[in-house]
C-alpha cells in the first residue's frame, strides 16, 4: 500500500467518524480505491452467510436429536470426557 493510499483511507475514515458520511458511502469510497476490495468483501460475506446457515442447520438437527437442551448436554459430556 502506498503512502497516498494510506492518506486516502485515513481521510475517508476521518469523514466517517465525524458523522459526515454514512456506512453505505464509506463502503462505496473504500471500494472505489481498488475494485478487488468489493470482490473480496462479497466473497467473505457469502462465506459468513453459509457458515450461519450451517450453524442453524446443525442446531436444528441437534435439537431434534437431543432436545432443546442439547448444548448443555454436549458441554457437560465434553467436560467429563
Amino acid at each position: 500500500m502506498t503512502k497516498n493510499e494510506c492518506e486516502k483511507i485515513g481521510y475517508i475514515f476521518s469523514i466517517f467518524v465525524s458523522g459526515e458520511m454514512n456506512s453505505k458511502d464509506l463502503m462505496s469510497k473504500i471500494f472505489d480505491l481498488d475494485s478487488r476490495i468489493k470482490d473480496d468483501f462479497e466473497a467473505f460475506g457469502d462465506c459468513r452467510e453459509r457458515d450461519a446457515a450451517i450453524n442453524r442447520r446443525y442446531a436444528d438437527l441437534m435439537t431434534n436429536h437431543l432436545g432443546p437442551d442439547w448444548a448443555i448436554k454436549k458441554a457437560c459430556t465434553s467436560e467429563l470426557s
